[in-house]
């Protein structure tokens, strides 16, 4: 049987390089908790932003800057950041990152407005934007095959993943017991945990392995305001309306940033990003999928967050338990195991423990828990045939099954 190829590197790479996964436990639950740090917060604050609301006594247009400011300085400086890291040592680099985003984390005790919220929420966008980039490339330099480099991706993206999904509903349960503050002040044990991984897990930079080319300053100069002002021009379209100058001229800026960037890339000598590698078509539909399944995932739990709690009343714990079932799925739209999740029992069951973290005293009335996540769409036939039934479970099977329900 013909072993494995093994890929160049450098001879202190090749003698400290694990041979299975578990060798490199270390490093890789330092690497995992970079990028579950990296998702969390970009969905753990979402169930947060009424209560952050009222304690800092902020303005939507503040709210959404302290959830928004964080995409915005992440992405608009990952690239300059990776440029960065190339040259001057990626793990180098990610140690600086985590050091910053334990400080930022920890100035959340001194926030007062949403002013100071939001410029936290900035630094932490910087952090992100430092550990991001060498992840990847940290997770490579672990191992010298290709199949244990894959294995190591994989692991490290499940983990991430999962903080995304379950960053509101956490967030919810955490604001139960614990004010918000709590949710940023979690990245600091997060950051040391991760920092302490990479330190003792992962061999120093290899001054061989880093980039001597000069840096394409320009073009990460342009790189980063097309990022950024693409993702501040829908916000101004929103807060400022489609009358105003200002979203038209963010938004004419961007297509010009974006053409002066696309052309500075071509001609340069060492470019920032190789959009030939961008072209392929493999490429190219990958993160125009990941793009837009993002943007939906982001909007969703957004909106979602702000109608249930803002709108409707509910509180965190119960927001965040009532995603889940938001919308029924169409028949034969899900496997049995969602299927078995969305069933009116099931539903009923995790009702019935939301309201109780809630700790509403009327949680054993079925007509006014109805009222509270129907809102003013209760219809009064399925009112009447909630108070004629024979049981509370039998009530709020009926509500759960109701047209009204369903259509949502």
């Amino acid at each position: 049987m013909t072993s494995e190829p093994r890929l160049a590197e450098s001879p202190v790479t090749r003698r400290r390089s694990p041979q299975t996964l578990r060798d490199a436990w270390i490093a890789l639950a330092g690497l995992s908790a970079v990028f579950l740090f990296e998702m969390l917060d970009n969905s753990i604050l979402n169930v947060a932003l009424p209560s952050i609301g009222r304690s800092l006594d902020a303005s939507t247009v503040a709210l959404q800057w302290v959830t928004g400011v964080y995409a915005v300085v992440f992405g608009g400086l990952m690239l300059a950041f990776g440029a960065v890291a190339d040259r001057f040592g990626r793990r180098r680099v990610m140690l600086i990152g985590l050091a910053l985003l334990a400080l930022a984390s920890l100035a959340t005790f001194w926030v007062t407005d949403a002013g100071e919220l939001i410029a936290v929420r900035a630094a932490m966008g910087v952090a992100a934007a430092m550990t991001t980039p060498g992840s990847a490339a940290l997770a490579f330099r672990l191992f010298d095959t290709e199949s244990l480099r894959v294995r190591a991706i994989t692991l490290i993206s499940t983990v991430g993943l999962v903080g995304l999904a379950i960053g509101p509903t956490l967030g919810g349960l955490v604001l139960a017991v614990a004010p918000w503050q709590v949710l940023l002040l979690v990245n600091v044990p997060v950051a040391v945990f991760a920092a302490v991984g990479i330190r003792f897990g992962i061999a120093k930079d290899d001054p061989a392995d880093l980039h001597r080319d000069p840096a394409d300053i320009v073009g990460g100069l342009l790189g980063t305001a097309t990022i950024v002002l693409v993702l501040v021009a829908p916000t101004l379209f929103v807060n400022a309306g489609v009358r105003s100058w200002a979203p038209w001229a963010v938004t004419a800026g961007a297509v010009v940033s974006a053409v002066l960037f696309v052309l500075r890339e071509r001609s340069a000598r060492h470019p920032l990003l190789d959009l030939a590698l961008v072209a392929r078509p493999l490429v190219s539909s990958g993160l125009a999928y990941k793009a837009a399944t993002g943007v939906a995932m982001a909007g969703m739990g957004y909106l979602v967050t702000l109608q249930l709690q803002l709108a409707w009343g509910w509180p965190p714990a119960l927001a965040a338990l009532g995603q889940p079932f938001w919308r029924a799925p169409a028949p034969n739209g899900w496997p049995d195991t969602a299927a078995d999740w969305a069933a009116p029992e099931a539903m009923v069951r995790r009702i019935d423990f939301a309201w109780a973290l809630a700790g509403r005293s009327d949680a054993a009335d079925p007509v006014a828990l109805a009222e509270t996540v129907q809102g003013p769409l209760l219809d009064p036939a399925t009112r009447r045939a909630m108070q004629r039934a024979a049981s509370r479970r039998e009530a709020l099977t009926l509500f759960l099954t109701a047209p009204a329900f369903q259509r949502r």
